[in-house]
Parts: structure tokens; C-alpha cells; sequence
């Protein structure tokens, strides 16, 4: 799956300083995986 376009679209939403934060379209995919695999925990999902 290519999210290149949704990583353009949320680029704005990247922290510019301080400790680098997890790239929004990485949360889309993992929500995504969990919801195809039924995983309802996050810490099972990571």
C-alpha cells in the first residue's frame, strides 16, 4: 500500500522540535492492521 499522498497530506501535523513523534500515516497502518486482524489491544499490536 503506497501512503505517499497521505504522508504529504499530514506533513504539517509533524512535530518540528523537541523529541521526533511517531509519523501519523505509521498510526493509520497500525489501526488498520488491528482492525483487519481483530487485534484489539495496542501493546498487541506493537
Amino acid at each position: 500500500m503506497d501512503l505517499d499522498e497521505l504522508r504529504n497530506a499530514l506533513a504539517p501535523h509533524y512535530s518540528r522540535k523537541g523529541r521526533p513523534s511517531i509519523a501519523p500515516e505509521l498510526l493509520i497502518r497500525m489501526a488498520l492492521i488491528g482492525r483487519l486482524y481483530g487485534i484489539t489491544s495496542e501493546r498487541r499490536l506493537c
